[in-house]
């Protein structure tokens, strides 16, 4: 061994050894795995309904669970030129320029892609939609004069979402920006009941 030289092909970081000082090796054995930083490629797949959406220079945005609060910016650099036949999915791979070398070569992530123009949508708490056979509604706090004074209630409000992510669900009918939900109890609740609003965010 300390006759010989060995050459990586590319430049990169090596992580432990897989092999013990004095073992006899054969051809095609690992001593170390070299791994790739920088930039570091994030392969993922998406449904075959958005292939004509996804192309290379696409932004995307991953995020891991080893740092929740820092999104990690990059772009799509490939696209499969074939769906998948049993999935009916598409791979595709970007590249992360991972600079400061958070991210490591087989962690977990969620990406999201930037397809298509931002819309702004009312959101609100999943805790907050009602779900019924007759529709979706949530009650929504508005205030009603009782004795010259000024209560709030609740009012049972039907409404059409959208798919809940992180907790949140997108309101895409029903409600009006700024309107206050309630987002815990109704099942005790009736649409016109006197309600306490306890916080100041609607």
């Amino acid at each position: 061994m300390a006759k010989l030289r060995f050459e990586a092909p590319f430049s990169g970081w090596i992580g432990v050894r897989e092999v013990s000082l004095g073992q006899y090796l054969t051809p095609g054995t690992t001593i170390a795995s070299l791994n790739v930083w920088q930039p570091l490629r994030v392969v993922f797949t998406v449904s075959q309904g958005q292939v004509a959406k996804i192309h290379p220079g696409l932004p995307i945005t991953l995020r891991v669970d080893a740092y929740p609060a820092h999104p990690f910016m990059g772009q799509v650099v490939a696209v499969s030129s074939r769906v998948n036949p049993a999935t009916r999915n598409l791979t595709v791979d970007a590249e992360i320029p991972n600079r400061h070398q958070w991210l490591r070569p087989g962690m977990f992530g969620e990406v999201t892609l930037a397809i298509g123009h931002p819309q702004v949508r009312i959101v609100v708490p999943s805790t907050a939609i009602t779900y019924s056979t007759f529709g979706d509604y949530v009650y929504v706090i508005h205030q009603k004069k009782i004795l010259a004074h000024l209560i709030p209630v609740a009012i049972a409000t039907p409404v059409r979402v959208g798919s809940a992510r992180g907790g949140l669900t997108p309101v895409r009918l029903g409600l009006k920006p700024g309107e206050r939900v309630v987002t815990a109890g109704q099942i005790k609740l009736r649409s016109g009941m006197p309600v306490s609003i306890h916080g100041t965010q609607p």
